[in-house]
Order: structure tokens, then sequence, then C-alpha cells
């Protein structure tokens, strides 16, 4: 089967996207081959702290640090986004877009976020969309070097392209300024903006709950 879009790149959710695990979100294509595709969501601090997710590790961490959703799919799992040297652990995505589990990603991340943090002296509040844990300097301080994603998002063979065929997802061209230097809050928006889609086109209503995601 030839797949109809190109990895990597970004998949913007429809206006008309229902499916809670994907209203609004901006997702970096990682792979997409014949055999399925894999994501992760870049727009979407998770209700659980870093803190709280890697409780195990020897060190201070502030709470205010957010983990980041990455998908619904293996969602005890996570792995660090960062646009820092690579290390012999890492999977270059594109130049300077990287997944790592190397540990000292992890302490470069805690090190980041404490800095940015004294630096901005800000605290996590709640949204007014009840997402919990955001922080408060994201219009002032938009550059995200690390996110901790937790769970991915998987298709199987072939279900990416229909799912592009049908109008669930639009493509937009990689941009590593897109994925780091821009407010998550603002991402969504920013890449429509690109595309050049407005929230009045394809107002039928997508749902992606039934479908059977990679486990």
């Amino acid at each position: 089967m030839i797949t109809t879009v190109n990895a990597p790149c970004l998949l913007v959710a429809m206006p008309s996207m229902i499916d809670n695990n994907f209203s609004q979100a901006v997702l970096l294509l990682a792979e997409h081959n014949e055999e399925g595709a894999i994501g992760f969501v870049l727009n979407r601090p998770s209700s659980v702290s870093l803190k709280a997710m890697i409780s195990s590790v020897d060190r201070e961490i502030p709470e205010a640090i957010p983990a980041w959703y990455g998908g619904p799919v293996d969602t005890t799992t996570a792995i660090i986004l960062h646009n820092q040297p690579t290390t012999s652990s890492d999977s270059e995505i594109a130049p300077g877009i990287n997944l790592s589990t190397a540990g000292k990603i992890l302490d470069a991340m805690i090190e980041h976020g404490d800095a940015q943090l004294t630096a901005t002296q800000t605290n996590y509040i709640q949204s007014d969309d009840h997402r919990p844990n955001k922080l408060h300097d994201e219009k002032t301080s938009t550059i995200h070097p690390y996110r901790f994603l937790v769970g991915y998002a998987g298709w199987g063979q072939g279900q990416l392209d229909e799912e592009i065929k049908s109008g669930a997802w639009l493509v937009c061209p990689l941009d590593r300024k897109l994925v780091f230097d821009t407010s998550w809050s603002d991402l969504w928006q920013i890449c429509m903006d690109r595309i050049g889609i407005t929230k009045q086109l394809a107002a039928k209503p997508i749902s992606l709950q039934n479908q059977p995601y990679l486990n």
C-alpha cells in the first residue's frame, strides 16, 4: 500500500474532530510506512507532573515541571522529545528533533525546567478549560526544548491514510520552530493559519473513538 503522507511531518486535527484524545491536537508524525504509523501529541500538558511520573529519580524535581500527553497508546511508558545534541540512545526524527530515553537528557530537562521556573517565577495554574497543570508563563516563555511525552498515537496498516482521506487530519510541513519555539496553547491555531483552514470549514463532526489503535 502506498502511503498518502510522508513522515516526519505535523498532523493537525481538523476543527470538526470530536475525539477527546485529539481535539485541536497537533501531532509530530515520527514514522509512517506500510505497516502503520506512530506520532506524538505536541500541545497537551498532562494532568500528572514530571515529579509524579519519575518519583524514583534521586534528585529534587520542581512540582511545576509538566509531563506531556503523547497519545492514548501505552500510557505507562514515556520518551523525551528534545532539540539538544544527540546521544547514542537517541532516535533522530529530523535534524534537531530527537527522541531519547537517555538519563543525561532527563537530567538536562530537569535543570532547564528548574532554571526556567526560577527565572520567570511561575507556578502551576488551573486553566479555564479545566486542563490542569499548565505553566503560567506560556505566553512569555514559548521555548520547549524538552517534552517528557507519556504515551503515543499509533495507527495500524493503512489506517492513517484512511483517516487523512476522510478529512480527520491535515498535513503541515515539519518546522522545528513550530515544535520547540511555539507556545503549546497557540500551536494548533498557528498550524491552521499556515495551512489556510478556518474554523468554519469541515463542519461535519469527525470521531475516531472506535479506531483500533496499536497496542
